[in-house]
């Protein structure tokens, strides 16, 4: 026996099916990382396909029913689950290429195996998602929604099947965040192609849903893995944004609340959770941060709740003032804009950055503190009411900004302010100060005047 393959391969003490020994072979050059080898796969195949077609007079159906088919259907979908990178990447080519190009009018045969082929795309994307680059990724996700597009126009005219939703929803928990942008990407998909919402869609396993997302199930929340935390409420906050919302699934728990408020703020006790030891620095940094974003869009749902509004929008201003990290403060804000989303809730709106306008001590610099945390919050709360920004409080703001350029001017060249604090401080302010309706032309005039005298000293300190 000559080709690739070794005849050691085979038991010699039983007769030898030649057929299978030449799939054997198409596949092993098919799926080769040597560009030579697979275009000698590819023509071998052209010409035992080219071969069926004749001997069975351009019978497809019949070709896709031989045992040889079904072995190289078989024989790749195990390839997915190699060890070697390119022999997964090379069978999701070949399956692509056998259900989309040689047997694409075997629409029958290719609804009998698709589970089965997305099941082996699914196994190589999770595989590969610490190994390879993301390109080799999406080439294989698009050849999943590719998939997808073809089944719906097989299924044009009927309803979708329940077991390809079912089979997306068991990859919908995956902890890795790669394999769950896809599923939403799919479901998003299959909505448009079957013009359902994706609330439609999944209706048949809500109470599977419903169970999963229980509180006897993920509470107390603490002791879950981090990745663990991170899934559930990526999936969460995922079913609460669509439209229409899934409505059914709800993480309103008060447990689950303070769990979470305490993620946000006592980080220290946090990484020193069991379930976060043995994790590296590197994961913790990558993923605390992701956790934290999650959990504020979380407690944003918690607003529905009528018990919880005035809870969650101190807890909201509570972050922005006090947590360093301009990602959650944009995490915030987008959280705020979306509670009082709607002409319904102008006035509550207006009274929030009214209330919290009121504690910033704008006449007492030194008890002001000012920050720029502090700076970056004025700017959201200008961001969601601008008409509550008066032209007294311009005037007040136009004032921090003097005082900040004078702290400016006196720290240059010295080490009193090594991060830039007044600076960073100072820029926010001006950006703040030159989109407000209220700021006159006399604030602007002295802004300006300002910012050239404080040029002109920069100047001449550096002389």
């Amino acid at each position: 026996i000559s080709g690739p393959l070794s005849s050691d391969t085979y038991d010699t003490n039983d007769t030898i099916d030649c057929s299978v020994i030449l799939i054997d072979s198409i596949v092993f050059c098919y799926i080769d990382i040597d560009d030579e080898l697979n275009s000698i796969g590819r023509i071998s195949f052209e010409t035992l396909f080219n071969t069926l077609l004749i001997i069975f007079n351009n019978d497809y159906q019949r070709i896709t029913q031989l045992p040889l088919i079904n072995y190289l259907i078989h024989t790749l979908c195990n390839h997915c689950y190699d060890r070697m990178w390119y022999s997964k990447q090379g069978s999701c080519r070949f399956l692509h290429q056998l259900c989309l190009h040689y047997f694409r009018q075997e629409t029958n045969w290719f609804l009998e195996n698709l589970n089965q082929i997305l099941n082996g795309f699914f196994h190589v994307i999770i595989s590969l998602n610490d190994e390879i680059s993301s390109g080799t990724l999406d080439i294989i996700s698009n050849m999943i929604k590719e998939f997808l597009e073809y089944y719906a126009q097989i299924k044009s005219n009927e309803n979708l099947n329940e077991n390809l939703i079912e089979l997306l929803l068991n990859y919908l928990f995956s902890p890795i965040s790669y394999v769950r942008n896809l599923i939403y990407d799919c479901l998003r998909q299959l909505s448009f192609l079957f013009q359902q919402t994706i609330l439609r869609l999944i209706e048949p396993f809500r109470n599977d849903l419903i169970k999963k997302f229980s509180s006897s199930n993920i509470l107390p929340f603490k002791n879950q893995s981090l990745m663990y935390q991170i899934t559930y409420l990526d999936i969460y906050i995922y079913f609460r944004t669509l439209e229409p919302k899934i409505t059914y699934i709800t993480l309103y728990d008060d447990d689950l609340f303070k769990e979470l408020t305490t993620f946000l703020f006592d980080e220290n006790d946090l990484i020193k959770s069991s379930s976060y030891r043995s994790l590296t620095q590197q994961q913790l940094t990558l993923n605390i941060i992701l956790l934290k974003k999650l959990s504020i869009r979380t407690l944003g749902e918690y607003y529905e709740q009528i018990e919880y509004r005035d809870r969650v929008l101190r807890l909201f201003y509570k972050i922005l003032t006090t947590i360093p990290s301009n990602e959650l403060q944009l995490i915030v804000y987008e959280s705020i804009e979306k509670i009082f989303n709607g002409h319904q809730n102008e006035q509550l709106r207006l009274r929030f950055v009214d209330l919290y306008i009121q504690k910033i001590p704008f006449h007492d610099y030194e008890k002001l503190n000012l920050t720029p945390q502090i700076a970056q919050t004025l700017f959201y709360l200008s961001k969601l009411s601008p008409n509550s920004f008066d032209e007294r409080l311009c005037e007040q703001i136009l004032n921090l900004i003097r005082r900040l350029m004078q702290n400016i001017a006196q720290t240059f060249r010295s080490i009193i302010d090594t991060q830039n604090q007044f600076y960073k401080t100072c820029l926010i302010l001006l950006d703040l100060l030159a989109i407000l309706p209220s700021s006159s032309k006399k604030i602007i005039e002295s802004l300006t005047i300002l910012i050239l005298k404080f040029d002109k000293h920069l100047m001449i300190e550096v002389r």
